[in-house]
């Protein structure tokens, strides 16, 4: 007994699942192992582990080989382990390849594709639809969307033609209910198309539509007629021709029907009618336009023209074009139940909502975008598409007896919708012409830059525009959507970026599509050209394409009667940037358009009426009353100065003094901090005398701050006579300081704060401090009682370093900032230099403490090796742990040799010597 084909493939799916498990266990337990270290002691075990190596790059190699052959994708060569890396893209590739078309021999294998002999050939009778799909299929509870498999429209009698450059010509080949003959209709050819310039045929029905008038039963209330039990009922499907005939002789019979559309646009490039469904009171049908022989559905035009049958759609307006484009079918007496829904202001406008507010109906609409060219259809899609047909008359007839209802004599509600709906019938489809020149037309480069605020250079420009005119092209060859093969973002990422090599060109683009993986290197060369041959500017051409009317002319310099409002542009800024960039001409074309338009501003710009004469607008203002007193100040003061013009210039000598209510001070003029006593102090010296006060109070307050003060002076006069100096000396002190700061600072090359500086600012944060420092009303710091006079000397010497450090401070920060670290550390390391030496040429003033004299650096101790007397060496710890005594001679930086350097000090501290 043979074995199914399922049960075959399931045997053999097992088999692979089980040793793919089997070698993924082993090189799990093989990669746990520390290989490394069995190859070091086991020469046979790393013989081995290199031939393995080798047949598994070389297996791995010709498999990627296999994967490529037939294809565009170049064969990755695996040398060695190391071009695995090096070749990873190359690899992806081959992988993505392969599991493409796994899925597609799936497909084929499970029935939700057929293969091309089995598509051509298939043709059965016509059968109910849920009998159709008893069979199952993989999609159960899913929707199918953007399936990998075969196009149909490979297989159809007459293919689509995408590279259709002139007018397109009605698919007709009779014209049933006519009152025009056929030839006579097609004759006729409009001037031109006022959006691609092109001829074009007039509409073969336009004149049966517009002398065409709807049957008295549309225009007349009536009972609506029940649906049929949805559920007990099912639908016909039709595949064969001979199921076309019989239910084109039911549909001549009817009144009215409902029709509705499946369409299809990602993998077609203009798009292709999958699914029709039709319903009568009585009876539904799916008809499958994906045969070969669909353009014979062109028989239906005998119901479609048919001026005693009523069409009922919802949206017709892309079903409208949709039928001429792929099946050459045309509609004479259509009711749209959008145009209902708008007339009688319904909260909302879908068949969904229609269904659940007439008939309580929950539409399945996660299937409207499912992907219609699966055959067979499941059984959810089939309930789907004819849920939108099987209750629309019923839906029909509530809504009319709804319109007349709401009409009057002044508004025909009815009339209005049936005109809109006859309206709708005269659209007509047209070849989609890509221009690359200006980029007009519904798929054209200036739309998509017109709904994005993008600017681009002069190279990124041209490649925009050559990446979307090579896209269009690709898709029409390929015949798939645009969107299919680049997406919108991914152009506009391509113009930005400019990838002038593949593997920057697959960085960039996001979900690459086959067909773009296959011309990658195409793709990079109309970068490459374009970037070099780059054209006008952007905005150049977008200001001349603006400079055009729809119809590619010239645009006149009248609209409608009214002057065009000018909108002022700037030229060129001081950088000569186009500083007017903030609105695109397309965003400041409608602003004009919309502002003529306006009824908002009434009669104040001009209008058809006013010949163009701008109207004077004058806006008075209430004026308060004169009188004598207001000019009373100027006859008091005849010598005050003439009144300066606004934002003249005036002299600093000229200027007022500023008013303010209160005073500030986070610093004295010399730097130092103050306390908050002292900024009072200050503050109600300067302020003069409240009027509102009493004479007491007043008295009472500048008494007490008086004898606050005088306490102050008190101790500090005190302090200062017990230190044994009085004022003049302190002063006379301070001013041999400074002396000798400045003598150390003009020897230096430091310039002088004194002089003024640029900026003003402080180099840092250690110069901030060091002009803090600087506080020559600083008390010398005293003990209780007299104090001996070495210690007074003392006191008198930290006083004037400390004064010598803050002026070096203030010196320094009269420098320019500093901007980098280097700088910043060459700034502190000149800081401690100068004040070193500022310290040292203190010194000079105290030569009770530091005694004149000469510095023997031979005779002074070494700083790794003590010298003979102390030992030249540490002493160790006695045998009973105590340690001797010992001295540092470097402990404290100030004892240290003089000359020495700071990196030899501190070097000098890990030694030291016994006493």
């Amino acid at each position: 007994m043979a074995m199914e084909p399922e049960d075959d493939f399931s045997a053999m799916q097992k088999r692979i699942t089980n040793a793919l498990v089997a070698t993924t266990r082993s090189t799990t337990q093989v990669c746990a192992e520390d290989l490394a270290f069995y190859r070091s002691i086991d020469p046979a075990i790393a013989n081995g582990l290199d031939v393995q190596h080798a047949r598994l790059l070389a297996l791995a190699e010709k498999l990627l080989a296999n994967g490529a052959a037939g294809t565009a994708i170049p064969r990755p060569k695996l040398p060695d382990g190391d071009s695995l890396e090096t070749n990873w893209r190359g690899v992806v590739d081959v992988i993505d390849r392969l599991l493409e078309r796994t899925d597609t021999c799936l497909d084929e294998f499970k029935g939700a594709l057929k293969k091309a002999p089995e598509q051509v050939a298939t043709s059965t009778t016509t059968s109910a639809a849920p009998g159709h799909t008893t069979s199952s299929t993989p999609y159960q509870g899913k929707v199918p969307r953007n399936l990998n498999i075969i196009k149909p429209q490979r297989f159809f009698e007459e293919p689509p033609n995408n590279k259709e450059t002139g007018a397109f010509k009605p698919l007709l080949t009779s014209k049933p209910h006519a009152i025009v003959p056929l030839e006579e209709s097609l004759r006729h050819q409009s001037p031109f198309n006022i959006q691609t310039g092109t001829e074009q045929y007039e509409h073969p029905y336009k004149v049966e539509i517009e002398q065409y008038a709807y049957p008295s039963f549309v225009t007349a209330a009536a009972e609506p007629t029940p649906y049929l039990d949805y559920e007990s009922t099912s639908a016909t499907y039709v595949d064969t021709l001979e199921g076309l005939d019989e239910m084109l002789q039911e549909l001549k019979q009817a009144k009215e029907i409902a029709v509705d559309l499946e369409h299809h646009d990602l993998r077609s490039y203009i798009g292709i009618v999958s699914l029709m469904q039709i319903s009568t009171r009585n009876k539904d049908w799916i008809i499958d336009t994906l045969k070969p022989w669909r353009r014979r559905l062109e028989c239906l035009n005998e119901v479609f023209a048919d001026p005693n049958i009523l069409k009922v759609f919802q949206g017709a307006y892309m079903d409208v074009i949709w039928l001429q484009r792929d099946l050459g079918l045309y509609l004479v007496g259509l009711f749209d139940t959008h145009f209902a829904c708008r007339a009688l202001k319904y909260p909302g406008a879908s068949l969904q909502y229609l269904l659940k507010h007439f008939c309580n109906y929950d539409a399945q609409k996660q299937y409207q975008m499912a992907d219609w060219r699966i055959r067979p259809i499941p059984t959810e899609m089939l309930s789907y598409a004819r849920s939108d047909t099987h209750f629309l008359l019923y839906i029909y007839d509530n809504m009319r007896n709804e319109l007349l209802e709401a009409s009057s004599p002044e508004e025909d509600l009815l009339q209005d919708v049936l005109q809109r709906s006859k309206d709708c019938t005269l659209t007509r489809y047209e070849n989609p012409i890509y221009d690359s020149e200006r980029g007009l037309g519904a798929n054209g480069w200036y739309r998509l830059l017109q709904r994005t605020p993008t600017m681009f250079t002069k190279e990124q420009f041209s490649v925009y525009r050559a990446v979307h005119a090579w896209r269009d092209a690709t898709a029409r060859e390929e015949d798939d959507s645009i969107n299919f093969i680049l997406n919108n973002h991914n152009v506009m990422a391509i113009a930005r970026e400019m990838p002038l090599d593949r593997e920057w060109m697959l960085k960039i683009i996001q979900s690459v599509s086959q067909p773009v993986k296959m011309r990658i290197d195409e793709l990079v060369a109309v970068v490459r050209k374009a970037k070099q041959d780059a054209g006008p500017e952007m905005m150049d051409v977008m200001k001349q394409i603006e400079s055009l009317d729809i119809s590619g002319k010239p645009a006149p310099s009248k609209t409608h009667g009214r002057q065009a409002v000018p909108v002022p542009v700037k030229e060129t800024a001081k950088d000569g940037q186009n500083q007017s960039a903030f609105l695109t001409p397309p965003v400041l074309k409608r602003a004009v358009e919309r502002l003529k338009s306006s009824q908002l501003w009434g009669s104040m710009f001009p209008s058809k009426q006013s010949n163009g004469a701008r109207p004077v607008i004058s806006m008075p203002l209430p004026m308060p009353a004169v009188t004598a007193e207001i000019f009373e100040g100027s006859k008091t003061a005849p010598d005050s100065p003439a009144p300066q013009v606004e934002h003249a210039y005036v002299p600093a000598a000229q200027r007022a003094a500023p008013q303010t209510d209160d005073v500030f001070i986070i610093k004295g003029s010399k730097g130092h901090k103050r306390k908050l006593s002292e900024v009072q102090k200050d503050a109600a010296a300067n302020t003069p005398p409240d009027p509102q006060l009493g004479g007491e109070e007043e008295t009472r307050l500048s008494k007490r701050q008086q004898k606050k003060a005088e306490r102050k002076q008190a101790k500090l006069d005190k302090k200062r006579e017990a230190a044994g100096f009085s004022q003049q000396a302190d002063e006379m002190q301070l001013d041999a300081t400074s002396d000798i700061d400045d003598a150390i600072i003009s020897d230096r090359g430091v310039p002088d704060s004194r002089a003024g500086s640029e900026d003003g600012e402080i180099e840092d944060d250690d110069d901030k401090d060091d002009e803090e420092d600087y506080e020559p009303s600083l008390t010398l710091p005293t003990a209780k009682g007299q104090l001996s006079a070495r210690k007074q000397a003392k006191a008198a010497f930290k006083l004037a370093v400390k004064q010598a450090y803050g002026r070096v401070g203030a010196q320094l920060a009269a420098l320019p900032p500093s901007r980098s670290e280097e700088e910043k550390m060459d700034r502190k390391l000149e800081r401690t230099r100068l004040r070193k030496e500022a310290k040292e040429q203190t010194k000079l003033l105290f030569p009770a403490l530091y005694p004149p004299e000469s510095i023997d650096y031979a005779a002074q101790p070494s700083l790794i090796v003590g010298t003979e007397e102390q030992g030249g060496k540490r002493k160790k710890k006695d045998k009973g742990g105590v340690k001797k005594a010992v001295f540092d001679v470097y402990n404290r930086a100030m004892d240290a040799p003089k000359g020495l350097g700071r990196a030899q000090k501190g070097q000098g501290k890990t030694t030291t010597f016994s006493k």
